[in-house]
């Protein structure tokens, strides 16, 4: 793979398909190589306003950012976070006002800037200083727009959208989106600032609402905006002609956060360039942006590519991705070895090699073209195929002249793909070298069937299992297997006693305890003897795993775990659940069905139902253990049935109904349907009143009501019935095709689609946060028989939350122990120590408390944070206090030997003496590492050697009595002054760091609480959306009581999703933060302020 690109690529210009932006392949290719993490640095302006400046600075070397109307990427590894990689977009300048350029009716700049702002981790705006500051602020008119232009939720089915909002309507979306927006940081150039406004500036960290003063009213619109939009607001000011502020802005912006999705993971180049495709996709029409859809198709998009990846590892094929990554480093040496600051870094061995040709470079970066070539080349000079082929890095033939060379047919669609570097199918590929799929597969010594052309275990693109393994020679069992997680086969994990007492097998809850990446859980159900243990050693990639009965004897007893990598997705465990088989005859105790079911259920983010021949009214009162769900589960203590049943949707799994053995033909009503609408057209509640009629439609509507996310599958029989008794033994060729093909689709459908374990407000479980689960579940059942869903997450976040506070002190410990060299010069040093390692572990906590209502947990930390900065206050003062003793103990022994020697008892022998002791507190004071108690030490010092100093004065008889009295205390007294201005000193940056703390405290509060607030509210509308499909349905099938019944939820639940809209509940949350912390911080300083005190009076 060629090495990334070293200069800027062109990814966006104006003039797309129907008025949206043109984005360009080399540049989404180049960025889909960079992996994770990523930070992107975004910048935009008005023309001349130093932002390619900037980002050259940020770049390091390699060709500048050219000047054009597009918008130019550039990546790179970052220069001061080694195995990360820089991506920085410069935007064209948007032209002043009266420009001749200027159009109001051109939406380019607003597309560039919204391009921009969902793609950057941080995002700057440059400006110069052609008007007053607040004047240049305002001049970024775009940010106006965008609360119309962007929304973060879905727009509700049953209501029209209205054109034009009010301004308050417009503030609620502005809240929402700064949940998603990146930082704001001002870059203001040639700026002329007050030194003491400067300072100022840098005392309250170039916090922007510090410059602007008071609230900006209705005079300053955007800067209202910035301020309500944005999580962030930094402002730079850098001088005119020079370099002065650049330093410390370059600092920041590599300092900043990468970017991360919705999940608040950091994400890779394929997540951006997806976003990218999107969202320009999405900008052709006047409709808003939905920014949580397009983030989520994003992220599938991307966890698609590494599925491609994961199936051609599968399957022994190259995987570009890996290879992607070693050529960002330049084989893994170039990454940097992190000791640089910000400004320096070295490149890889990548970046600095000659090896390539230049024409080779050129064509890749563009280098040899002017910005005239530029428009040429956008021009109407060339085609539209020339124009693709020149930015793809080819020599100058349009595609069809390359095609027609070589004699290829490659359809239309397909060429840009190849010509851009995307993947190719299968067919393109066979017929760029004149061959068929059939005759692919005869040249290697195969006859492959149609159906074999399907990969059943890893989602392939043309070959099965069987084929690769013939082409190779290797025989089945040196196919390359994924690695196994922890555990290389399936336990059981609830064991189900002969007495039916269900109890948990502790060996193996301890191995799923021991998995702290977020967990995938499948678990299947279903009558006994009807196959799900085959299933799901199909879902593991595995022969053999789940054992398989043979006879009518049920085989699974209690539930079976194996934990294995995710197919799919990186650092994720998958957990598969194979339950006991529901219905035997032999068991004869229907309440412990009830109870298995209800376990796998609770325990898993997608229940697979599994039923064979047909939906029929025995596979539906099979599911019979549906209905009793509201007798042995509550949502909330004290709940009835039906007030638990209306929130069960927001507990339960994704539904899969899998139906095995099914030979008929999908049609209804003389059509052709498809899986769901078979499972759909069963689920209809059926016309009656008699009781039968009643109970059955009250298990359909269970299953309507529960499980709003619900699919169908339907299966051939896998192989001859003389076959199915061996079925571990047989290969994927002795399995019936259409099977295959049916199970892959299932399969692919698990992997790509079952989401993580979460918890109401989406928290995402670990395998950790599970086996507490199962152990508040299974303790429930044998206590009281009746499991209540909030208390055992209330249990568990009071287990998780606590040991989340503990991690977090122990990362601020390890921190500060890393970051400290006692004694620290000054309480600051020690102080800005303690911020940046309290950012860190406070992150770390944020990332993992959840259901902290009151900030109980938080303020817990805040209280035992401050105790171990005070732990390492008192260890610096106590190394600086050895360190000064040491120091003094060393000058004094040359006073000692004059002493011993009598030089100091003659007259005038005390001015020599005083000498003396000048020269002994100047040497003092030049010796490094004295540390906060250098003044205070050498008071006491001073102290302990006064009794001496009166008697050297008083025996001097060439002084008067005056002079020995104020010689003898001159030297104490001044001591005393330094030690009492010392200790003010570090009472003041004391204060300062408790002020920083709460702040820190605060802002990270503040946006876990955002975060919070969106996921309450997509969930909120998720349960609203469902309900109104239902309510819809029940119409549609005439049941208008029910409906009305429905209606009156659907009511309810708005109201609820309007009062989470309010941001009264988070400000009464941030209030208490601060009222907690003005209790027991100033308790902290109470010691370093009288003992500051002290050393006033006696100064005094």
């Amino acid at each position: 793979m060629a090495a990334p690109p070293r200069g800027p690529l062109l990814l966006a210009m104006p003039g797309g398909a129907r008025g949206g932006p043109r984005l360009f392949q080399r540049a989404l290719t180049a960025l889909r190589g960079a992996p994770a993490p990523v930070h992107v640095v975004a910048a935009f302006g008005p023309r001349g306003s130093g932002k390619s400046f900037l980002l050259d600075q940020l770049a390091g070397p390699g060709s500048a950012f050219p000047s054009s109307r597009g918008l130019w990427l550039r990546c790179c590894p970052h220069p001061t976070q080694p195995g990360h990689v820089l991506v920085l977009l410069d935007a064209a300048g948007f032209p002043a006002p009266g420009d001749e350029e200027e159009d109001e009716e051109d939406p380019w700049f607003l597309q560039l800037l919204v391009l921009q702002l969902l793609l950057a981790s941080v995002f700057v705006y440059s400006s110069g200083t052609a008007a007053e500051p607040q004047e240049e602020l305002e001049r970024l008119t775009y940010v106006r727009a965008l609360p119309r232009r962007l929304r973060l939720l879905e727009a509700k089915e049953d209501e029209e959208e209205e054109e034009d909002e009010d301004e308050e309507e417009e503030e609620e979306e502005g809240s929402l989106l700064r949940t998603v927006l990146p930082p704001f940081v001002w870059s203001l150039h040639g700026a002329a600032a007050a030194p003491e406004d400067e300072a100022v500036l840098e005392a309250e960290g170039h916090e922007l609402r510090a410059a602007l003063g008071p609230p900006p009213g209705p005079e300053a619109p955007v800067a209202r905006r910035v301020l309500a939009l944005f999580p962030e607001h930094k402002l730079f000011r850098l001088e005119a002609g020079g370099t002065g502020g650049l330093p410390q802005l370059c600092a920041h912006l590599l300092g900043c956060a990468p970017k991360t999705g919705l999940s608040g993971e950091p994400v890779g180049g394929a997540y951006l360039a997806a976003l990218a495709e999107r969202a320009a996709e999405a900008l052709c029409g006047a409709e808003p942006l939905r920014v949580a859809r397009l983030c989520r198709e994003a992220e599938e998009a991307a966890w698609q590519d590494e599925a491609k990846d994961v199936a051609k590892l599968w399957c022994g094929d190259e995987v570009a991705r890996p290879d992607a990554a070693d050529a960002w480093w330049g084989g893994g040496d170039g990454k940097g070895d992190g000791s640089g600051d910000a400004g320096t870094w070295q490149l890889g061995d990548a970046w600095q090699s000659d090896a390539a040709p230049q024409w080779d470079i050129d064509a890749w970066l563009g280098d040899s073209m002017t910005d005239e070539d530029v428009a040429v080349w956008l021009g109407d000079t060339m085609t539209e195929e020339d124009v693709a082929n020149a930015w793809c890095g080819g020599d100058g033939d349009a595609k069809h002249d390359v095609n027609a060379r070589h004699g290829y047919t490659i359809k239309e669609e397909d060429e840009v793909e190849i010509w851009c570097g995307g993947a190719a199918t299968q067919r393109d590929v066979n017929l760029s070298n004149g061959a068929t799929q059939r005759d692919a597969n005869a040249g290697h010594g195969d006859a492959v069937t149609e159906e074999d052309a399907t990969n059943a275990w890893c989602g392939g693109d043309g070959d099965t299992q069987r084929d690769v393994t013939a082409r190779r020679g290797d025989t089945p069992e040196a196919v390359p297997q994924p690695k196994v997680g922890a555990m290389g086969a399936p336990q059981c994990l609830v064991q189900n006693g002969p007495d039916g007492v269900l109890s948990l097998n502790t060996k193996v809850l301890e191995v799923l305890r021991g998995i702290g990446q977020p967990v995938v859980v499948v678990a299947i159900a279903g009558r006994y003897r009807t196959g799900k243990s085959f299933l799901m050693n199909r879902l593991a990639q595995q022969r053999s795993g789940f054992p398989l009965g043979h006879t009518v004897q049920a085989h699974t007893k209690g539930i079976w775990m194996w934990c294995l990598p995710h197919p799919r997705r990186a650092n994720t465990t998958l957990v598969l659940l194979d339950t006991e088989g529901l219905g035997d005859p032999n068991k004869g105790d229907s309440r412990n069905d009830a109870w298995i079911f209800t376990l796998a259920l609770l325990l898993s983010s997608t229940l697979v139902y599994n039923s064979s021949g047909t939906i029929d009214q025995q596979a539906l009162e099979t599911l019979g253990v549906v209905t009793a769900l509201t007798e042995r589960v509550r949502v909330r203590a004290g709940d009835s049935g039906d007030a638990a049943a209306a929130d069960f949707v927001r507990f339960f799994p994704g539904f899969v109904w899998a139906v095995r053995d099914f030979v008929l033909e999908l049609s209804l009503d003389g059509r052709r349907i498809d899986e769901d609408e078979y499972l759909e057209d069963v689920l209809r509640l059926q016309p009656g009143s008699s009781r039968v009629v009643q109970e059955q439609n009250e298990l359909r509507r269970c299953l309507r009501d529960f499980f709003p996310e619900r699919k169908c599958f339907v299966l051939l029989p896998p192989a001859e019935p003389e076959a199915m008794k061996r079925l571990e033994e047989l290969e994927e060729g002795q399995l019936h095709p259409g099977f295959l093909q049916q199970a892959d689709a299932f399969c692919r459908h698990i992997w790509d689609t079952a989401p993580v374990k979460a918890l109401p407000g989406r928290a995402a479980v670990t395998g950790s946060m599970l086996a507490s689960l199962a152990e508040k579940y299974v303790e429930a059942i044998g206590s009281s028989g009746v499991l209540c869903l909030e208390s055992a997450v209330t249990a568990l976040a009071t287990a998780e939350n606590t040991a989340a506070v503990a991690a977090a002190v122990a990362e601020y410990r390890q921190r500060m122990e890393q970051e400290l060299k006692l004694p620290t010069a000054s309480q600051e040093e020690l102080g800005d120590a303690h911020q940046r390692c309290e950012r860190g572990a406070l992150a770390l906590f944020m990332a993992r408390v959840f259901a902290d209502t009151e900030q109980r947990y938080q303020r817990q930390l805040m209280s035992e944070l401050q105790a171990a900065k005070e732990e390492f206050c008192r260890r610096n003062e106590a190394a600086s206090e050895e360190r000064c003793r040491a120091v003094l103990k060393e000058l004094w022994q040359d006073v000692e030997q004059h002493l011993d020697r009598g030089e100091y008892a003659v007259p005038g022998g005390s001015r020599r003496f005083q000498e003396h002791l000048g020269e002994l507190m100047e040497e003092y004071h030049r010796r490094p590492g004295l540390g906060v108690k250098a003044a205070a030490v050498l008071e006491k010092f001073l102290q302990g050697h006064e009794v001496l100093v009166r008697a050297l004065y008083a025996a001097d008889q060439q002084l008067s009595e005056h002079e020995k009295e104020r010689a003898a205390s001159e030297a104490v007294a001044a001591a005393a002054a330094a030690a009492a201005a010392e200790a003010v000193r570090a009472l003041e940056a004391r204060q300062e760091e408790q002020r920083r703390s709460l702040e820190e405290h605060k802002r990270q509060l503040e946006e876990q609480l955002w975060h919070q607030q969106r996921a309450m509210l997509e969930e909120q509308e998720r349960v609203i959306e469902h309900k109104l499909r239902e309510h819809r349905a029940l119409l549609q099938e005439g049941f208008e009581r029910e409906a009305e019944g429905l209606r009156e939820q659907i009511r309810r639940l708005r109201e609820e999703k309007e009062e989470m809209k309010k941001p009264s509940w988070r400000q009464r949350l941030l209030d208490g933060l601060g009222i907690a912390a003005d209790i027991f911080l100033p308790g902290l300083a109470r010691v370093a302020v009288s003992g500051a005190l002290r050393l006033i009076r006696r100064v005094l």
